[in-house]
C-alpha cells in the first residue's frame, strides 16, 4: 500500500521481497496508459520503499502496478 492515500501530489509505496529481484514499479490510467515510470531495477532482498511524485497529473483514480519476473500487483492510487 501507498502512504498516504489519497495524497496530493507525492506519496510512497512500500513492498517487501523474500529474495532479490528486478522490479518494475508504474503508474497506470484505468484506460490502462502508462503515465509515469516510478521504478524498474533490481532490488535486494527485504524492505523497500519508493517516491511516487505525479505533481503534474490530474486529480483522479490511478492504478499503480508492481511487477517482477513471476507477479504482478495492482493497487488503486486516488489523487
Amino acid at each position: 500500500p501507498n502512504y498516504p492515500n489519497p495524497f496530493n501530489p507525492t506519496t510512497m509505496i512500500g513492498f517487501y521481497l523474500p529474495k532479490e529481484s528486478p522490479i518494475s514499479i508504474s503508474v497506470v490510467t484505468m484506460e490502462g496508459i502508462k503515465i509515469e515510470l516510478v521504478s524498474n531495477q533490481l532490488y535486494p532482498s527485504g524492505e523497500h520503499w519508493a517516491p511516487i511524485n505525479l505533481q503534474h497529473t490530474a486529480s483522479g483514480n490511478y492504478l499503480l502496478l508492481v511487477q517482477s519476473n513471476t507477479e504482478v500487483e495492482v493497487g488503486l492510487l486516488a489523487l
